[in-house]
């Protein structure tokens, strides 16, 4: 549905981005951001069926810094390759790149200038802190991974936002989703939602940890906080 384009650095550089554009006029945007296998085909569908719902999408390459085009799919021969550059990411690059895919999708003439963010795993962790320190319309965080060291910073969310996360996650503990929990309770326009009987990557389609009443309950409740960007 989409196509490979370059997204301006603020290093004078420039990386790679799946952008799929609706075709209903006058759309949000939408940052779609992958976890640590980075963008890959799976990404890329999650990607056009937000297009299919009237956003356009961008959804960039998040390692582009350390090696250019590391789009992997989910097999146990790319995990140690997917933990390495996970690990070596740095977290300030990575949201400057979400502000200038922010940025894109503000200035397209057939868009409407509101732009959402949702985020799985590490992209997770990467749309909350964008969501913190950017001007974001409206974030949807998936099992956000490595949150510990920012929630203190969570408090800045001033967005609508909704978290999603797993009953039985060994990444995400709940002690980790009540301390998140706490440092959001006086911002009425964060909501954390726990599935029950559900596992970390929920919403990965055609995978073991896929739980399909979770990851169609999660996008109902997605899809009503982006609604209003549509008006």
């Amino acid at each position: 549905m989409g196509s490979m384009i370059e997204i301006p650095a603020e290093d004078g550089k420039s990386f790679a981005a799946y952008l799929a554009v609706s075709q209903r006029p006058r759309g949000p945007g939408l940052v779609v951001l992958p976890e640590m296998y980075n963008f890959n085909s799976v990404i890329r569908e999650v990607a056009d069926s937000y297009v299919a719902d009237g956003f356009s999408v961008l959804a960039p390459d998040m390692y582009w810094r350390s090696e250019h085009g590391q789009f992997l799919e989910y097999t146990d021969q790319n995990r140690p390759r997917a933990r390495a550059l996970y690990a070596g990411l740095d977290r300030g690059h990575a949201v400057a790149d979400v502000g200038r895919c922010l940025a894109a999708l503000r200035q397209r003439s057939d868009a409407n200038g509101k732009v959402a963010v949702v985020g799985f795993c590490m992209g997770g962790e990467i749309a909350a802190l964008a969501s913190c320190r950017l001007p974001v319309d409206a974030t949807s965080i998936y099992y956000g991974t490595r949150m510990e060291p920012h929630v203190p910073e969570l408090a800045k969310l001033a967005a609508p936002t909704v978290m999603h996360f797993s009953e039985h996650d060994p990444h995400v503990p709940l002690a980790t989703v009540d301390a998140i929990r706490a440092a959001v309770a006086a911002l009425p326009h964060v909501a954390i939602h726990v599935y029950e009987g559900a596992a970390h990557a929920f919403a990965r389609p055609r995978h073991a940890q896929f739980h399909a009443a979770a990851t169609a309950l999660a996008y109902r409740r997605t899809r009503k906080l982006f609604q209003p960007l549509f008006r």
